[in-house]
Order: C-alpha cells, then sequence, then structure tokens
C-alpha cells in the first residue's frame, strides 16, 4: 500500500470491541493509517451449563455472531463431542460469524443480504416443521426465535455466552480523553452503553467536543442514542468493512 493510500492518517481511532476480538477492526483501520485506541467495552464469558442435546440433529443452526460459534464449539470439545455440521445447514449473520465458522472448517449455506436477525427472517422463508437451533448471548432480542416460530419452525433458544461490562478503570478512561480521539467506533449495543458507563458523563461531555461516533448498524445506533451519544455514520453494510470504509468516505466528503 502506497502512502497515498493512508486514508486516515492522523486519524485517532477508539476501538471498543473485547480485546480479542478487536484485531480485524483494528487492522483494518491501521492499514489506512489510523492511531488505535484501546478501550475494550464488552467481554465474553462462556456459560458454565453443559449441553443437554445434541447439536449436530438440528436442521438448521442460526449463528447471529461469532461468539455464538466459538463458545458453542468450547461446549462440544468439552463434551469430546465432534464439531462435526455436515449433515446441518448452517446460517451465519454476517461475514465475521462467517469466517469463525470456516476457521473451523465448515461451509455456510446461508448469509443474508441484510446481516441482522430480520434479515435472516426473511431469507428463511419455507421453514415450517424444521427443527433450528439458536446460539445467543444472554442479552440476546428475542425477535429471531419468535419469527421464526411464527413461521412454524421448532426452535432451541441456547445461551452460550454472557457479555459483560469490564470493571471500570478510570486511569484508562483519562488515557483515552487525553489522547484527543478523533472517532469512536461502536460495534453492538453493549460496547455503546457500556462506553458511556465505563467514560463517565463528564468524561464524555469532553471527548464529544472533538469526536464522532461510528455506529455499525441501527440497533447499535439505537442504544448508543439512548445512552446520549450522537451518532456521526452508519454503513449500509453493518459489518466490520462497511463500518471502516463508511468513517473513511465521512472523512473524505
Amino acid at each position: 500500500m502506497t502512502k497515498g493510500d493512508k486514508k486516515l492518517s492522523g486519524v485517532k481511532v477508539v476501538v471498543t470491541r473485547a480485546r480479542d476480538q478487536a484485531t480485524n477492526l483494528a487492522d483494518q483501520l491501521e492499514s489506512l493509517g489510523a492511531e488505535i485506541i484501546e478501550f475494550p467495552c464488552i467481554e465474553i464469558h462462556s456459560t458454565v451449563r453443559p449441553l443437554e442435546f445434541d447439536p449436530t440433529e438440528f436442521d438448521w443452526i442460526i449463528f447471529t455472531s461469532a461468539n455464538a460459534v466459538w463458545c458453542l464449539y468450547e461446549k462440544m470439545e468439552m463434551l469430546k463431542q465432534p464439531f462435526d455440521f455436515r449433515k446441518v445447514s448452517l446460517c451465519a449473520v454476517g461475514p465475521a460469524t462467517s469466517r469463525a465458522l470456516k476457521d473451523l472448517g465448515l461451509d455456510v449455506n446461508l448469509i443474508p443480504e441484510v446481516y441482522t436477525a430480520e434479515g435472516i427472517v426473511d431469507e428463511l422463508s419455507d421453514v415450517d416443521g424444521t427443527s433450528i437451533l439458536i446460539p445467543h448471548g444472554n442479552i440476546a432480542r428475542p425477535f429471531l426465535a419468535d419469527a421464526l416460530k411464527k413461521k412454524g419452525a421448532k426452535v432451541t433458544a441456547l445461551e452460550v455466552y454472557e457479555t459483560r461490562c469490564p470493571a471500570p478503570n478510570p486511569s484508562l478512561a483519562d488515557d483515552v480523553l487525553n489522547q484527543m480521539p478523533n472517532w469512536v467506533t461502536l460495534t453492538s449495543g453493549s460496547t455503546a452503553r457500556h462506553f458511556v458507563e465505563l467514560m463517565g458523563s463528564e468524561r464524555i461531555t469532553e471527548l464529544m467536543a472533538h469526536a464522532q461516533i461510528a455506529s455499525i448498524g441501527p440497533l447499535t445506533s439505537e442504544e448508543a442514542k439512548k445512552a446520549g451519544l450522537q451518532i456521526s455514520v452508519q454503513p449500509d453494510q453493518h459489518d466490520v468493512e462497511g463500518l471502516v470504509t463508511a468513517i473513511s468516505e465521512h472523512l473524505r466528503a
């Protein structure tokens, strides 16, 4: 990449994803010249309850996050159960979730055109009598399971992980503020809520005088607005690539 390709050169961007999940977003931003400020606003913890059924016996498994992929994999590994879904149709909500499945050697049968639960429901039209497993987190919306049940599917929703807010770290929050970031990226409703909580109202007020908010999609934007944040950009493509492109295009406009 040439120097002229560094569209975000000199731009400071706060990445709020969990530390072990921020690599893809941080790498893409850094490849365009951005300076990354790490401020993890969520922690992912696998639930302790063991599996009580065989996930490979379902007709479909719908993964709405990469976290769901890895946490279900972990549970099956603990039971020494092969993560073998060759006889199951797999749906991934978007590219990142699809990559997590492919990293485990699995083929994905469906990625909806719109990377949301609503997009999945729109494209899974003929599910009457079909058995569907939805591994999810503790704060997942019930919409997906409810909508598929209305279509006649036999849905099992399985909580496989918990999303938690990290312990407050005032010195880290001060460091974020003192670095004078230009952008804050939000990739989920949880990161939006926890960012405001961890920064505190006084720091948020000072930060918003010079920083803009980039939200990955409408649900994240909705939670951010509820928390008092003003969204500057929201991509049409609700994934990391779309988020990075939206920031670049906004700066070029």
